[in-house]
C-alpha cells in the first residue's frame, strides 16, 4: 500500500499522516505472515497424538507397536506413520506411476523442487484369508512384491474381532523394517460369496460367525483407503488371467477342489456373478479328502458335472486347482469328456495354485488404484 500525501501546515494533519503511514505498514506486515503461514502449513506434516480430537480419528490397531495408528485423507492413501499423505493422486497409467496428471520425476518434487518425503512410499495392498490363515502382499504399482506377510486365525467371534485382528495386522506391516509406506489401495479376496457392491460377505466358506460380515465397512475403520472386496475363487480366477495359465483369454473355467469346491467363469471378459452373485456354487461336486487319493467315484461325478458345466458355458479353457493327485487324475479325463460331448475347450493345470486368489487381489487393487473407485 502506498500512502497519502501529507499536509505539513497543520499537526493534527500530520499526526494523521503518520497514523495512516503506520497502518499502512502494519497492513503490509499481516498480508507478508499470512502468506507465510498458508506457505508452513502446506509442508507442515500433520502431528499425531492423543489428545487428537478430530472424529476421523481411527482406533489403535491390535497387533501393532503402542505408538502406531493408521490414518489416511479420503483418496489419498493409508498412512502407518500419522503423517499427512501427499496431496497428489497416484494412479498407474500405462506401466508408468502418475501422480495427477504428473510423470514420476515431476511428481516426486515438492513445491520448492525437493523430494517429498512426507508421503511414505506408496503401495498396493492385497489381502488373502481364509478360515485358518491370512496373508497380506505389498506391491509397487507395477506389480513387484515389496513386502509380504502369512498369519494363522484364531476364532473370530464377530465383525468387530475380525477387523481388529486383519487390520492391525495390516497396520503392523506397514511399518514392518522401520518403513514408511502409503497404502493406494486394498483389495481383499474373501472365502466364500461376496456382494462386491457393499463388500459384505454373504454366504461364508471360512468361520460360520462370519456369515454377513461387512468386510470393506470393518478396514475402513482403519483405513481411509479405497477397499474393495472379491470371493476368493472369482479373485484366483482374475489371479490365473493376469499372470497364470489364462493369460489373454475372455472365456475362461475356473474350478477349485480345495476345500469346499467352486468355481468361476468370465465370459468375454466379464466375470459372471449371478442375481445374488452365487454364481459358481457346486453343491453336487463332490469335497476331495486332503492328502486322499480320488476315487473313481467321485471322478467320474466331478468330470460330469464339469463336462455339462463347460457345454454351458463354452470357454476356451477350464482350469483346475487342487492337490496333485486330484488334478492329474481328473484332467485327462475331463480332456477326454470334452472332446466327445463339447469339443473345443483345453483343460489345464492352473499355474499359481494357492497363491492365485492373492494374485487376484493385487490386480483388484491396481484397478482400483487407477479408477479411483470398485466398479463391478
Amino acid at each position: 500500500m502506498i500512502a497519502a500525501p501529507c499536509s505539513r501546515s497543520s499537526r493534527a494533519r500530520a499526526s494523521a499522516c503518520e497514523g495512516s503511514t503506520t497502518e499502512a505498514a502494519m497492513g503490509e506486515s499481516r498480508e507478508t505472515l499470512r502468506i507465510a503461514m498458508i506457505a508452513a502449513r502446506s509442508v507442515v506434516s500433520m502431528r499425531c497424538s492423543p489428545s487428537w480430537s478430530s472424529t476421523r480419528r481411527p482406533p489403535r490397531c491390535a497387533g501393532s507397536p503402542a505408538a502406531l495408528r493408521v490414518y489416511a485423507r479420503p483418496g489419498y492413501g493409508a498412512r502407518a506413520d500419522c503423517r499427512s499423505a501427499s496431496p497428489r493422486r497416484r494412479v498407474a497409467e500405462g506401466g508408468r506411476e502418475r501422480r495427477g496428471g504428473m510423470s514420476d520425476e515431476e511428481a516426486g518434487e515438492g513445491a520448492d523442487g525437493g523430494v517429498d518425503e512426507a508421503a511414505g512410499d506408496p503401495v498396493l495392498v492385497a489381502v488373502d484369508f481364509t478360515a485358518a490363515e491370512l496373508r497380506v502382499l505389498f506391491s509397487d504399482l507395477h506389480g513387484k512384491p515389496v513386502e509380504r506377510g502369512a498369519w494363522p486365525l484364531p476364532p473370530l467371534a464377530d465383525e468387530h474381532a475380525w477387523s481388529w485382528e486383519v487390520g492391525g495386522r495390516i497396520a503392523t506391516l506397514f511399518a514392518a523394517n522401520g518403513e514408511r509406506r502409503s497404502a493406494l489401495a486394498i483389495a481383499v479376496a474373501a472365502p466364500g460369496v461376496v456382494d462386491p457392491l457393499s463388500g459384505r460377505l454373504v454366504d461364508s466358506a471360512g468361520q460360520p460367525e462370519w456369515e454377513g460380515l461387512s468386510i470393506v465397512e470393518a478396514l475402513r475403520r482403519h483405513f481411509d483407503a479405497p477397499i474393495a472386496c472379491e470371493g476368493r475363487t472369482l479373485a484366483a480366477l482374475q489371479g490365473e488371467r493376469w499372470q497364470g495359465a489364462a493369460q489373454a483369454l475372455d472365456d475362461v473355467l475356473y474350478v477349485s477342489l480345495r476345500g469346499v469346491p467352486a468355481a468361476a467363469a468370465v465370459a468375454g471378459g466379464r466375470p459372471v456373478r449371478g442375481a445374488r452373485f452365487a454364481a459358481g456354487q457346486l453343491p453336487a461336486m463332490p469335497e476331495l479328502t486332503p492328502g486322499q487319493p480320488i476315487s473313481d467315484e467321485e471322478l467320474e461325478t466331478a468330470s460330469g458335472l464339469l463336462a455339462d458345466a463347460c457345454a454351458l458355458l463354452d470357454p476356451d479353457a477350464v482350469l483346475i486347482d487342487g492337490e496333485e493327485h486330484h488334478r492329474s487324475r481328473l484332467i485327462p479325463l475331463l480332456q477326454r469328456v470334452l472332446d466327445e460331448v463339447a469339443p473345443g475347450p483345453r483343460v489345464v493345470a492352473s499355474e499359481l495354485g494357492e497363491g492365485a486368489a492373492l494374485a487376484g487381489a493385487l490386480r483388484m487393487a491396481s484397478t482400483l488404484a487407477y479408477e479411483g473407485e470398485r466398479k463391478p
